[in-house]
């Protein structure tokens, strides 16, 4: 169909009844550069098309313009579209989206809010949920993270389990120094999430916990749980081994320790852990005998370690 109409069009490239179609199948194809040269060639006689048709070719040129790339041009055809049918919620939507793309952030809210006072009844929830989540990232770019907030939960009204509006609310509470609701958000997350990402929420809500909440038992609790999936992480290791000095779980240090030992080659590195578990042993749980044999484990591993603690 495609040939036919090219054909048609390369003889008359006035003749709408070829472009119409023409246009509408490159857009469906998405040939975005092939269909924005036939909206732009008829944009500029656009009044003789009549208000509706006019604002459809105008809608059409923005999509296009959008879709590669042309921010500026697909703001003053979307103006255009918007000018001629105000009572549009797609063109409302539409003009609304490349003002956020050319981060007017300011534009941007307000037209999304407009499109919730004026038509969210009418809009189907999935529409609905996506005018919520634009509204949420124009404030953010206003840094108004109390609004992303208010946004994000009305997005989550209708979809509670949206993650886009879980990372939005969860970014926005976490400006606001609201660390307990960043860690509910984060912790929605984690259900369903692929296994590196569940990892970096863990790690994230760990950090939150021990840094933000000093709740070193439940950041001990969530770094565990990152380590089922990357056991060997020592900087992760690392960060349990803080929480359990916090909470003085000494035998748990101890186990840490042993577990970053169980990853080192270089036995300068592997005395002086073995030289730590035998302090921790001795000092910290009277454990002679197991102290005695971490020392002479250090020891084999590097006969000077223990000149170098002294």
């Amino acid at each position: 169909a495609i040939d036919c109409f090219e054909k048609a069009f390369a003889l008359d490239s006035t003749n709408v009844e070829a472009a119409e179609p023409l246009a509408e199948l490159y857009r469906e194809t998405e040939r975005w550069s092939d269909a924005a040269r036939i909206y732009e060639q008829f944009a500029s006689s656009a009044d003789a098309l009549g208000t509706k048709s006019a604002a459809e070719l105008f809608l059409r040129q923005g999509e296009a313009a959008r879709r590669l790339g042309e921010l500026e041009r697909a703001d003053k055809a979307l103006s255009r579209a918007l000018q001629l049918m105000p009572e549009s919620a797609d063109v409302h939507r539409q003009s609304a989206q490349c003002k956020l793309d050319l981060k007017q952030f300011d534009e941007a809210r307000t037209m999304f809010q407009e499109l919730l006072l004026r038509f969210g009844a009418d809009l189907p929830s999935a529409e609905r949920t996506r005018v919520h989540l634009h509204l949420a990232q124009a404030l953010q770019g206003l840094k108004d993270h109390s609004g992303v907030v208010g946004a994000a939960n009305d997005a989550l009204k209708i979809e509670p389990e949206n993650r886009e509006a879980l990372h939005l609310r969860a970014a926005a509470d976490e400006e606001l120094g609201r660390w307990a609701e960043v860690v509910a958000d984060l912790r929605k997350l984690m259900e369903g999430a692929e296994d590196d990402e569940r990892f970096d929420l863990l790690v994230r809500a760990g950090d939150i916990l021990r840094e933000k909440l000093s709740d070193n038992e439940k950041a001990a609790k969530s770094y565990n749980a990152a380590l089922e999936i990357h056991p060997e992480h020592r900087t992760l290791l690392h960060k349990l081994i803080t929480c359990y000095q916090s909470t003085e779980q000494w035998s748990r240090v101890v186990e840490a320790i042993l577990r970053i030992a169980d990853l080192l080659d270089d036995k300068k590195m592997l005395a002086k852990y073995y030289l730590t578990a035998a302090r921790v042993n001795a000092d910290k749980l009277g454990r002679t005998d197991e102290a005695v044999t971490y020392y002479d484990l250090a020891l084999d591993n590097d006969p000077d370690v223990l000149t170098v603690f002294e």
